[in-house]
């Protein structure tokens, strides 16, 4: 954001807005970050997981939102959010859905002739996508309205787009402001996760930004003159541990707007979700919060040195586990063998400590980080899950079960 958005934030902040410093994910990529925020639960805890399962029937908060007389929209650029490697809608989520008119440009010749993927012919997909979110909220002045619209053509991959198109978000914004298109509405500007892949990752301020994505609040003057202590609650929370679980239960008091009964809610420190409306327990911490170690940015390194041993134990543990993983496909997987040790640091002092561990294993070169607790009694075992942190492609075609597709290189590509 401040790398190349630094104008459009000033804008935000200067019009009102509140800066979340310290937003956690608390999952891997967009679905699992998305799904605390708009169901209050992680993806797991749904029944059947799989990539052929449909999201029809989960209780995501628009369909309450649409319960209570919203007009609603769910609008992507690039339609991958539910859709890859996953079962997506077999109806219309939401009244107006964008998905078939992106699906239908993909394949157009718009989309042929154009020089660049964040490109439709002469507009780039953000551009025609942002007049669309201005004509829903025009067309739906009177009419209260909800809608998500997740654009990411031109910062998924490389974080350099944006600035070729930040100037569209700066209009777009700037313009609501001085219409009054905002005048009744909640303005949620955020990231699910920072850049996942490329050399920026490989860095510590790369592993740092992808844990922690960027989140304005903005609401109307008239609402923050008339709820002075929540938003002072708000304010107070920009700079305390938050997670998408508590955006989610925010989101819930906005759809039930009961101040009196916001202010005297009684809130626990082991509370999963806490509406931002109430202040967030200073003393949170990533357990309590229910972040899943291997995204926490609560935890530091120390200076006690790791022994060669103790590393290459801990590397070959990984690929160990990461063979196992694949096993399930083993007739389609090659077998994987560590090329390199990348990078590992100590979290602890204590004698159950843990190791952060970066890995590039041969052939894929991919490239995987996870935590290892080494116990009291010298036993490893996984926290949490490993992650890739370079591209896998179209390294892994030959396999369905989406939970390996990111450790598996087909003998067909290895050949």
């Amino acid at each position: 954001m401040l790398r190349h958005m630094s104008h459009l934030r000033k804008i935000l902040i200067d019009n009102g807005a509140i800066e979340m410093t310290a937003l956690n994910k608390v999952a891997m990529n967009t679905l699992v970050n998305l799904t605390p925020m708009l169901t209050g639960k992680f993806l797991k805890e749904f029944p059947d997981i799989d990539s052929n399962t449909p999201f029809d029937n989960y209780p995501y908060i628009w369909k309450n939102f649409s319960s209570s007389g919203y007009a609603t929209l769910e609008s992507e650029d690039a339609m991958m959010a539910f859709n890859y490697l996953a079962g997506g809608f077999k109806n219309p989520p939401t009244d107006h859905y964008t998905r078939p008119f992106m699906l239908a440009a993909d394949f157009s010749e718009l989309d042929k002739n154009s020089a660049s993927k964040i490109c439709l012919g002469p507009k780039t997909r953000i551009q025609i996508l942002l007049e669309y979110l201005n004509d829903f909220i025009k067309s739906y002045e009177n009419i209260p309205h909800w809608a998500l619209m997740f654009l990411s053509s031109a910062s998924h991959n490389y974080a350099n787009d944006v600035s070729r198109v930040r100037h569209l978000y700066e209009d777009f914004i700037v313009n609501s402001f001085k219409s009054g298109a905002f005048e009744n509405t909640l303005l949620i500007f955020f990231s699910d996760h920072g850049i996942r892949f490329g050399p920026l990752r490989a860095t510590p301020q790369g592993w740092f930004e992808d844990r922690t994505p960027f989140m304005f609040f903005w609401f109307p003057k008239w609402f923050r003159d008339e709820n002075k202590h929540l938003i002072d609650n708000l304010k107070t929370n920009s700079r305390r541990l938050i997670t998408f679980f508590d955006v989610h239960e925010t989101l819930k008091d906005i759809l039930k707007f009961e101040p009196n009964k916001i202010i005297n809610r009684q809130i626990s420190l082991n509370q999963r979700g806490i509406s931002l409306f109430n202040k967030v327990p200073l003393n949170r911490t990533c357990i309590s919060a229910q972040i899943p170690l291997e995204y926490c940015v609560c935890s530091s390194s120390t200076t006690a040195k790791l022994s060669r041993k103790e590393i290459n134990r801990g590397a070959n543990f990984m690929v160990n586990h990461l063979n196992k993983l694949i096993s399930i496909e083993a007739y389609h997987c090659v077998q994987l063998k560590l090329l390199q040790i990348i990078d590992a640091k100590r979290l602890g002092q204590e004698k159950d400590y843990l190791i952060l561990l970066t890995i590039q294993v041969a052939p894929s070169s991919a490239i995987f980080e996870g935590i290892l607790k080494v116990n009291s009694d010298n036993t490893i075992r996984l926290q949490g899950d490993i992650n890739r942190t370079n591209k896998y492609g179209k390294q892994s075609h030959c396999v369905k079960t989406r939970a390996i597709r990111e450790f598996c290189m087909c003998k067909d590509v290895a050949v």
